[in-house]
């Protein structure tokens, strides 16, 4: 990554970061944010643990980077969303925010160390000068591409070099890179599904509905999400006294239905019935009504 492209990176990951925490106009946050959680993290890190220093042409194509690059964000993007979920800040768009321009800094940083070691600036030139060889139309290469090429390969002379270069199979380690992000979007999504059905299953709660709107023949209904056998009282009311109170008893998963035309009936004037639902440990009964005008 050069120069111009790591400036481009920090400031729209400084932009995204300052529109979000200054609460800006939704038409530039939404497209900074798409490109924060999409775009920037993978492509800063794949920079990374490509080989290539600052200024230098990356080894990977251009499809095979857009790829390896986007399959990394989604990676990185769920994993954040996990560890933001188990702390206190929760999953906020500041909390997202400023985690993935830390993530993008931090690769930005590790860029700026690479660049620095021998090891990396030779690994560049050789993918450099490669770079070069696949562009040429008529397959020629510079000196300088070919003294690089020459220097990867021992000794075995540049010509050589190149025939090979064009003809490759993608080395292992992008293979294993590849992988390494698959099995990122794959393994943070089986965590997030696995987290969330926990998630559910702790949420214990009971559900009243009625459909006196659907059907001329209304009914009360109750639902048992507790995860334990409950004990209910149902109290029917109409136009405030009490026509019928009844007590039952529904395992976890279990329903009862209540049918509510004969309080309707009964009254020739126009009826408010109401259902109200209690249970152990309930502060708040549950409830709800409808009216009915003859």
């Amino acid at each position: 990554m050069g120069v111009r492209a790591a400036l481009t990176v920090a400031l729209m990951a400084a932009l995204e970061l300052a529109l979000v925490l200054a609460g800006g106009p939704t038409w530039a946050t939404i497209p900074c944010g798409l490109a924060m959680a999409l775009v920037l993290p993978g492509y800063v890190w794949f920079r990374v643990f490509s080989g290539t220093r600052a200024g230098s042409v990356p080894q990977a194509t251009p499809l095979r980077a857009a790829l390896i690059s986007t399959m990394t964000s989604l990676g990185i993007v769920m994993v954040t969303g996990l560890v933001l979920n188990a702390l206190p800040a929760g999953l906020t768009a500041h909390s997202w925010a400023i985690a993935l321009a830390i993530i993008v800094a931090a690769g930005l940083v590790a860029l700026a160390v690479r660049a620095r070691t021998p090891g990396a600036a030779r690994t560049g030139d050789a993918a450099e000068a490669q770079s070069e060889a696949d562009a040429a139309p008529d397959g020629s290469v510079t000196a300088a591409g070919e003294s690089a090429l020459a220097a990867q390969g021992g000794g075995d002379g540049a010509e050589g070099d190149l025939a090979a270069a064009r003809r490759r199979a993608p080395r292992p380690a992008t293979v294993a890179k590849c992988l390494a992000a698959a099995g990122c979007v794959v393994g943070a999504g089986v965590i997030s599904l696995s987290t969330q059905h926990t998630e559910n299953a702790s949420e214990h709660f009971t559900a009243l509905s009625l459909n006196a709107f659907t059907t001329p023949r209304p009914t009360a209904t109750i639902v048992n999400h507790q995860g334990r056998a409950t004990s209910y009282t149902l109290t029917v009311t109409s136009n405030g006294r009490v026509a019928a109170s009844q007590k039952i008893t529904l395992a976890s998963g279990g329903r009862f239905t209540k049918a509510l035309q004969p309080y309707v009936l009964a009254n020739p004037n126009a009826t408010l019935i109401t259902v109200t639902v209690t249970y152990p440990g309930l502060s708040t009964p549950l409830s709800n009504h409808f009216v009915t005008v003859k």
